[in-house]
């Protein structure tokens, strides 16, 4: 009655961890299961898969990747991280009935342990799983031909530090249970040291090159460290040897319940929330809710996060807004607008999304591409699918079938795939008209961009191309946060999109104060455009305050505070 009762516990326990943590990923960390096969490639051909079993371990590196790809449909990632977490919780209860001890609750505590810290590293709880079955292995089926035949399956599943702590887990277990003699387990445990130090060589000269640091102490996560990888394993595999009188079973059970329920809402996910907040943005920018990204950000998380001043700036932009709130921003220059010389993800990410809605698909294409470089296996997916758009978009028939060739070797893209050839093949070697931005025509003219300051492209790219406002008013922005006022004058003058109209709030400030400068080529410039009165009296008040030499903080988010902080001497100090 109480091993029924006791199992019935168990399993109730087992149902509610499983819930719990289902409910933990997909309400904090969907977005980041979805990531991860954005990140992710693979693909059934000859190259790939030698290429990923050259890698140590071998099986386990290529199943991290064939099952990544299907994280691709949100639900999906959460499932098997949480599958694999509860057949890890079984197999160490295996583990425990082989040893005979009443460790009261403790399979738990490694499999949510590692869920906790490493939740978005498929690659560790798969290690986790393989390690536990390794270990119930050895300890359950006790013949030397078992032995042999793990010592040699062993180097695909597990790094070599595992291997040896897996040996020695086992012969403890069949020490402590007398079913082996020592003189044969001796044997059996120098037979698993020696084919383990020869089979972590054996990949380093036959198969794939791994620097010497990784041949043993390594983590499959970058997020962990090493030591406290091999400690979580050792600790998690040790509680089980432990013994737990009768008496003490409830209190051990109460203690690693709480463990296990409170650990989730404990461990320091800031990180994670932060990025979490960046892929938020990203699907937001994808869906076109520029609103809501506009309305989510709040100025304080700049000193954190600044893609997500970058996002938002986006979004006033796209809307159309930017000219008015640009300088409630904090910016030094036009390059601050996006991630010229930073290469991470998320940044090209948004270079990517930022090209492509000014119609210069061309460096969309090339942002998508190094995207790509950055993933784990040098391609990803999303990047993949993104260089197929805007090859497309381009004309580019040959790429798109490169890429496509490509994606129709993977195990998720088949419906994908077959949709771009039907376009392909409704071309008939035409050009396709399929628009990104309704305002933006394809381009007929290229050139080559990263090469200049954003405003000085952007101003080529409107002499070549008849664009729309956006493409202007990132001119005219960038024109102003670099302090180049000839090229500002010079495109706002030569396009008659603001001619007759009323100014936006940075460029009638900037107007006024060219205006009132000096300079002959610009003592008229307000004349061609509806300046509001109000802006004259606010830069004479301005002037004033600067003669007199106090900050007046009323002027905080104007073009003439930022001028003067950044483009006066006296004020730059």
């Amino acid at each position: 009655m109480k091993r029924s009762l006791n199992e019935v516990a168990f399993w109730l326990i087992f149902l509610l961890i499983g819930l719990l943590s289902l409910w933990i990923m997909e309400s904090r960390w969907s977005l980041m299961m979805v990531h991860m096969e954005s990140m992710d490639f693979f693909v059934w051909t000859d190259d790939y898969l030698r290429m990923k079993l050259a890698e140590y371990p071998g099986f386990t590196s290529l199943l991290t990747d064939f099952l990544l790809q299907f994280f691709r449909w949100q639900g999906v990632g959460s499932s098997v991280m949480v599958l694999l977490m509860l057949a890890t919780v079984c197999m160490l209860r295996l583990v425990r009935r082989c040893l005979g001890t009443g460790v009261y609750g403790m399979e738990f505590l490694l499999p949510v342990l590692l869920l906790c810290v490493v939740p978005f590293s498929l690659s560790v709880h798969l290690t986790a799983l393989f390690f536990t079955i390794s270990l119930w292995l050895l300890l359950r089926w006790r013949h030397v031909m078992v032995w042999l035949l793990w010592i040699i399956v062993a180097p695909w599943l597990l790094v070599g530090s595992l291997q040896l702590m897996v040996v020695l887990l086992a012969a403890f277990g069949c020490l402590r249970c007398h079913s082996v003699g020592k003189y044969n387990l001796l044997a059996r445990v120098l037979t698993g040291v020696v084919l383990a130090i020869v089979s972590v060589y054996a990949f380093n000269e036959c198969l794939g090159y791994i620097p010497f640091e990784n041949r043993w102490w390594c983590a499959p996560a970058e997020e962990l460290n090493v030591w406290m990888f091999h400690l979580l394993f050792l600790l998690g595999a040790l509680v089980l040897y432990i013994p737990v009188p009768r008496r003490l079973k409830i209190p051990s059970a109460i203690v690693v319940g709480c463990i296990v329920v409170v650990t989730p809402f404990l461990v320091d996910t800031s990180e994670w929330k932060r990025q979490q907040e960046v892929l938020q943005m990203a699907t937001w920018a994808e869906q076109n809710e520029w609103q809501q990204i506009s309305t989510s950000f709040s100025e304080g998380e700049v000193e954190h996060n600044r893609i997500n001043q970058s996002y938002a700036i986006l979004a006033d932009w796209v809307m159309g807004r930017l000219p008015d709130v640009l300088f409630s921003y904090r910016l030094n220059s036009s390059e601050d607008m996006l991630f010229r010389n930073n290469s991470k993800y998320d940044c090209r990410n948004f270079n990517r999304k930022l090209y492509e809605k000014l119609g210069l698909f061309d460096e969309s294409f090339r942002q998508s591409y190094e995207m790509g470089v950055k993933c784990r296996n040098g391609m990803g997916f999303a990047a993949m699918r993104y260089m197929v758009n805007y090859a497309m978009y381009s004309g580019n028939v040959r790429v798109v079938s490169q890429c496509l060739e490509q994606l129709s070797a993977s195990s998720t893209h088949d419906q994908w795939v077959s949709r771009w050839y039907k376009v392909m093949d409704s071309m008939s070697g035409v050009r396709p008209n399929i628009p990104i931005h309704d305002s933006l025509p394809l381009r007929n003219v290229y050139s080559l961009t990263g090469c200049y300051p954003l405003g000085l492209e952007l101003k080529q790219h409107i002499n070549d191309n008849q664009t729309g406002k956006m493409a202007l008013d990132g001119a005219l922005c960038a024109f102003l946060l670099d302090g180049q006022l000839a090229h500002f004058a010079d495109v706002l003058t030569n396009n008659f999109f603001y001619q007759g109209k009323s100014l936006p709030k940075a460029y009638a400030e900037a107007v006024v104060m060219m205006s009132a400068s000096g300079n002959e080529a610009w003592r008229h410039l307000s004349r061609y455009f509806l300046v509001n009165p109000e802006y004259e009296w606010r830069f004479r008040q301005w002037q004033e305050t600067m003669r007199e030499g106090y900050y007046d903080a009323s002027f905080k988010g104007t073009f003439w505070d930022y001028y003067a902080r950044h483009f006066t001497p006296s004020h730059t100090s």
